[in-house]
């Protein structure tokens, strides 16, 4: 496949109808896809004077831009601009987001003879998805028998990725402790929580992996407000032809599901245990021809279905539920859907009066709420009610 039907597959796949300058400045697309070396060129030139200062010390660099390093708002220096949208796609993020961007920023303008690193690092001649191997699972007998690799729940699995050795050579003991993948007790629900260490990045690793994953467990679904970067992943797995021998796949407004094409489960029934109970819009579907074929009547019926559903029937329905993590919920001020993501009582680690509660969007901007707006959130959907 060259460059144009690269381009033109990705614009399908977005919804991107003529061209991309019609789209909102500071929208996921124009940010991501677009503009991504110019967004990291314009938040080079806004901060340039920072890394000059820096002396060459990211930390210098990092404390001279952040004021408050807040997991969710993140707060910048006053002297800061606060009106560029580039900055402010940063900051979206969370710390997390904001401190790994600066930090390739950095890196980038002190050391670029490193950018390269695929063609540098020993590790990408023999990284596939036969040199991968997944051990385990480990699978929990309790609630919190793996609570300390972020999973709860009774039969909620871990498995440990183990990489070839000229991969794993380059990683210390801690790092490579961090590779695993978990799956939640229900619907093979997939986390990579601890990522591809910075090491390894550009090799194509974190694809690998969860082809190997999907390979071994049969088939794997997702949540799709997390991460901008998974999310163009689980979209090339869907679209890409080099794909359509291996995987059947079915995007959702918030989920995504993906089948081994050669697994022995009973697709029809992981189609039908996927779709119950979750809240989409036709227009968001997005299924490969081959999981319509074996499905045949069965996903035409059910994507029918979907033209019938009605905002305030399904709020009427679920009146009476507290929004709680995993829901789909409306937010009434602006009309605007979310999952729910969860609320928590934080300050690095510590416990405080404040308590946010997430909200992941379908536009891949999450927004945080303090506990006291819950009031104007109505659940629509809740996943096994």
């Amino acid at each position: 496949m060259n460059l144009q039907e690269n381009i033109l597959r990705i614009k399908e796949v977005m919804g991107i109808k003529e061209v991309i300058e019609k789209l909102p400045q500071d929208s996921y697309v124009q940010m991501n896809v677009k503009n991504f070396n110019k967004f990291k060129k314009e938040l080079t030139d806004i901060l340039k004077p920072y890394l000059d200062n820096s002396n060459g010390n990211f930390v210098n660099f990092k404390n001279s831009i952040i004021k408050k390093e807040d997991k969710f708002n993140p707060v910048l220096q006053d002297y800061i601009p606060k009106d560029n949208i580039f900055l402010n796609n940063a900051i979206s993020g969370g710390n997390k987001v904001l401190v790994k961007t600066l930090y390739d920023i950095f890196k980038n303008y002190f050391k670029p003879e490193e950018k390269n690193t695929k063609e540098k690092n020993s590790c990408s001649s023999n990284i596939n998805i036969d040199t991968v191997k997944l051990l385990g699972p480990i699978t929990s007998k309790s609630e919190n028998d793996l609570r300390n690799r972020w999973i709860t729940g009774v039969g909620a699995k871990l498995y440990r990725v183990v990489l070839p050795e000229e991969c794993y050579s380059q990683l210390n003991p801690e790092e490579r402790a961090a590779l695993f993948v978990t799956f939640e007790p229900n619907e093979n629900r997939i986390h990579f929580p601890m990522g591809v260490p910075d090491k390894l990045r550009s090799v194509g690793l974190g694809k690998i992996i969860y082809l190997k994953t999907i390979e071994k467990v049969g088939y794997i679904t997702s949540s799709l407000g997390s991460s901008p970067a998974v999310k163009m992943m689980y979209e090339d797995f869907l679209t890409n032809p080099e794909y359509k021998d291996k995987l059947l796949g079915l995007i959702l407004q918030k989920n995504l599901l993906l089948i081994d094409k050669n697994t022995s489960l009973n697709i029809p029934q992981i189609f039908r245990e996927f779709v119950k109970n979750k809240f989409t819009e036709q227009k968001y579907v997005e299924a490969s021809e081959d999981l319509k074929s074996i499905l045949g009547d069965e996903y035409t019926n059910w994507y029918n279905s979907l033209g019938d559903r009605n905002i305030d029937d399904l709020i009427e329905k679920n009146k009476d539920l507290e929004p709680s993590p995993q829901d789909t919920v409306i937010d009434v001020r602006d009309g605007k859907i979310y999952t729910l993501g969860y609320e928590n009582i934080f300050d690095r680690g510590k416990p405080t009066e404040k308590t946010v509660i997430w909200l992941s969007g379908d536009k891949y901007k999450d927004k945080y709420i303090d506990v006291s707006e819950k009031s104007n959130l109505r659940v629509i959907s809740r996943p096994n009610n």
